[in-house]
């Protein structure tokens, strides 16, 4: 498919999944001033989810703008602006909507590279919660490896934000003392995923791009997010998933994205050693996953209890620590 005809066909797809928000804007208004107001929390829980692909629309036209003025008028300044207005937006779109908290970040490197490396939900706000934080706390930006139908349906916005495709500037960047971030599992892991399962399917080119450039790995992990962005395949998940492989494309049902808290974990970092193979270090790094899965996500996870942890309740962690006494 051309690239032209891959960017049509992924911009129907993305009206199609946001008309349901259109006119939902006044009830996420409500909700935000009023946790109590029930109708409106309902009607939040259908908006939501639209408003990441109208934000990302907006963006996408303010990024393009700022490389066309760039170019122009041969500067940087605009890029600049158009950086520092999409990262506010994703900051504060994240704090009213999912209340999201990072913790350990203590363990991203302070003066060498790095590779967060992390379980892909249907979208990685992990990621962009992330790299909005160190933009305002640190002046830097934590891009990574994207997919290429998303880099083709959002260039101008990915060059901002620093998400790229290619394994040659992952290495280079990560020479440079950047932390980049990437999911092995991909696209396949964050649709057909579940129960928060790990679907890297043999891949270590992470773990030999960690090796090669001698940096840590920094396994992450960021609760809630199946209950945030639910994908349905309604029993046919393995139907589905065999039916995508000839057509290379990605077949689920999506729906919306609630407001339930999320939080993000980043583990300690991980070195590959001199002669430990990258399939050995690419297993470590999944345990240490899986670890921070285990120590702090509800499995399986609800929905509800996801969201009344936006306000307070925190049954898992109740759980974890009757059971430790």
């Amino acid at each position: 498919m051309e690239s032209s005809d891959l960017k049509m066909s992924l911009e129907a797809q993305v009206i199609a999944m946001s008309y349901v928000g259109l006119m939902l804007l006044l009830p996420v208004i409500l909700w935000t001033i009023s946790g109590r107001a029930l109708l409106s929390v309902l009607a939040a829980l259908c908006g939501t989810f639209s408003y990441i692909y109208w934000g990302t629309f907006f963006c996408g036209i303010i990024a393009r703008a700022a490389r066309r003025l760039d170019e122009r008028f041969q500067s940087t300044a605009f890029r600049r602006a158009a950086t520092w207005i999409t990262l506010s937006m994703i900051r504060v779109y994240g704090k009213i909507v999912h209340g999201y908290e990072i913790h350990g970040k203590e363990n991203l490197p302070k003066n060498t590279g790095g590779l967060l490396v992390y379980h892909h939900a249907l979208i990685p706000l992990d990621v962009v919660y992330l790299s909005a934080d160190q933009y305002f706390e640190n002046n830097r930006i934590l891009g990574g490896i994207i997919s290429r139908a998303n880099y083709a349906f959002m260039r101008s916005l990915c060059e901002i934000l620093e998400f790229f495709t290619e394994r040659d500037r992952l290495v280079d960047d990560l020479k440079k003392g950047h932390i980049r971030s990437l999911s092995p599992g991909g696209q396949i892991e964050a649709t057909y995923s579940q129960n928060y399962e790990l679907i890297w399917s043999g891949r270590v080119g992470f773990a030999k791009v960690a090796k090669e450039c001698g940096v840590p790995v920094i396994p992450m992990f960021m609760v809630n997010s199946e209950q945030a962005m639910p994908v349905k395949t309604y029993g046919f998940r393995e139907r589905l998933w065999r039916a995508s492989k000839p057509i290379k494309k990605l077949i689920h049902i999506p729906l919306i994205c609630f407001p339930v808290k999320l939080r993000i974990f980043i583990g300690e970092p991980l070195l590959c050693g001199k002669d430990e193979t990258p399939e050995s270090f690419a297993e470590r790094v999944k345990a240490a996953i899986n670890r921070l899965r285990d120590e702090h996500q509800r499995r399986p996870g609800s929905i509800p209890i996801a969201f009344l942890e936006r306000f307070g309740y925190e049954p898992f962690r109740r759980e974890a620590k009757k059971n430790s006494l």
